[in-house]
C-alpha cells in the first residue's frame, strides 16, 4: 500500500528510493562541485598573486619607451649624425621622416559641409584612416594638409 506523507499520498516505495538517490547524487555533486570550485579560486588567486608584477613591468617598460624616445628627440644630433640608423650595443635607434596628415579643428564641420561622410565615423569623428589617403586638393578643402614629422623607434636585440 502506498505511503503518504505530509504533502499527501506519496508514490510507490521504488519511485521514492529512485527520488530519494536522485537527490543523493545531487548533493554529493552539489557538494563537490563547490570544493573545486573554491580550489580553483584559491589556484586563481595564487596565480594572480604571482603574476601581479606583470602589470607593473608593463607599466615601467612604457616609461622607459618614452624616456628613449624622448631622449632620441631631444638628443638626435648628438645619437644619429646625420643617419637613420644606429647600432648600439643592446639594440639599433631608428630615425625617420614622413608626412602625417594634421586636421584642423574645424575638419568635422567641414567634412559635413561638403557631404564627406566615409571619412566620419558614425560617433562622428573624423576617419582620420579614410582623410590621410585624401590628395592635397581635398585635406585644404577642410583646412587639412600634410606637414612632415619626425618619428622615432628602437628595437632590442635578443641577449
Amino acid at each position: 500500500m502506498p505511503r503518504s506523507n505530509e504533502f499527501g499520498p506519496a508514490a510507490g516505495t521504488e519511485a521514492l528510493e529512485a527520488a530519494d538517490r536522485l537527490l543523493a547524487e545531487i548533493a554529493v555533486l552539489s557538494e563537490r562541485v563547490l570544493v573545486q570550485e573554491a580550489e580553483a579560486e584559491a589556484e586563481m588567486e595564487s596565480v594572480r598573486r604571482k603574476y601581479r608584477t606583470v602589470d607593473d613591468l608593463r607599466a615601467r617598460l612604457g616609461e622607459l619607451d618614452r624616456e628613449l624616445k624622448s631622449l632620441m628627440k631631444d638628443r638626435q644630433n648628438d645619437i644619429f649624425l646625420g643617419q637613420d640608423k644606429v647600432s648600439v650595443r643592446h639594440g639599433l635607434l631608428f630615425h625617420c621622416r614622413e608626412l602625417k596628415v594634421f586636421l584642423p579643428r574645424g575638419a568635422l564641420g567641414r567634412l559635413k559641409e561638403l557631404g564627406w561622410r566615409e571619412a566620419i565615423r558614425v560617433a562622428e569623428s573624423v576617419n582620420r584612416s579614410v582623410v590621410e589617403k585624401w590628395n592635397a586638393g581635398r585635406l585644404a578643402a577642410i583646412g587639412a594638409g600634410r606637414r612632415e614629422v619626425v618619428r622615432f623607434a628602437y628595437e632590442v636585440r635578443k641577449t
